[in-house]
């Protein structure tokens, strides 16, 4: 009815006015699918992480935002015990965890990320963890030409890519937020508010520059999930974000693996 559509755009201006922000994002172990290539422990990704940023701001003239140190925040699904996650020691208002530490990744399972300040509030954000998405490679590809990699049918919003070589390590492409600014656009794209009828990702581009060379790389593809505003309890869901997913990775030879094998 009216009404209820009136009393919709009521709540959701009152959760865009909330002065709790929360902004994170959750990865789950990699999958690693490969014969050529290894995650060591000093990759960035080659463990179940978490970062979240806690922050308060006004909404008066000055529109003020301060670091939330010092509140408990725990992470729990159906299957999991309430997960601590600590605030670094090298941010304020930064509370990280990872598997070093047991941090799960329960792909499939809607977890919850439960906040609990000094001041005795509360918040709430949630999502579904994504699954590593299925996908598959061409057997060769040439050198310096873009691909495409179908991933259709499995309702990520968007993607995150890495593009390795298997011999060396190094990245030649990477398509992942490095700031806190690049983590609100994948869940708020062009400073909008995700809904649940978002269109979903089908393709995703690499492009040329990502195989430069003959040899093999590893390709890590990543679909994203974004919380939605009905994930959220007490937060601003105007400016807050939760984005979860997991890498899998694959070979890939350029140009062909019989090519590699009768340069080496």
């Amino acid at each position: 009815t009216g009404c209820d559509v009136l009393m919709q755009k009521v709540g959701e201006l009152d959760s865009f006015s909330k002065p709790f922000i929360v902004d994170g994002l959750y990865m789950g172990t990699p999958v690693v699918e490969s014969e050529t290539f290894s995650l060591s422990e000093d990759d960035v990704l080659s463990e179940a992480q978490i970062t979240l940023h806690l922050a308060s701001t006004s909404f008066d003239e000055s529109m003020n935002t301060a670091p939330i140190s010092s509140a408990v925040v725990q992470l729990t699904s159906d299957n999991i015990s309430p997960f601590p996650i600590p605030e670094s020691s090298e941010a304020k208002g930064s509370y990280t965890a990872s598997a070093n530490e047991g941090l799960p990744y329960p792909a499939g399972e809607y977890i919850t990320i439960d906040v609990e300040r000094s001041n005795g509030t509360t918040h709430q954000i949630g999502i579904t963890a994504p699954l590593a998405p299925m996908f598959s490679l061409p057997a060769g590809h040439p050198t310096s030409e873009a691909l495409s990699i179908d991933v259709s049918d499995q309702e990520y919003y968007e993607s995150f890519v890495i593009v390795l070589r298997a011999d060396t390590g190094e990245i030649t492409y990477q398509k992942f937020p490095q700031t806190v600014e690049e983590l609100y656009e994948y869940a708020h794209p062009n400073a909008a508010v995700k809904h649940e009828t978002a269109e979903y990702i089908e393709q995703i581009q690499i492009p040329p520059s990502a195989f430069p060379s003959n040899t093999v790389y590893a390709v890590g593809i990543a679909g994203i999930q974004s919380s939605l505003q009905e994930d959220m309890i007490e937060v601003n869901t105007l400016i807050s974000s939760l984005i979860a997913g997991q890498f899998r990775f694959q070979d890939l030879c350029v140009p062909d693996c019989d090519t590699l094998m009768s340069i080496e």
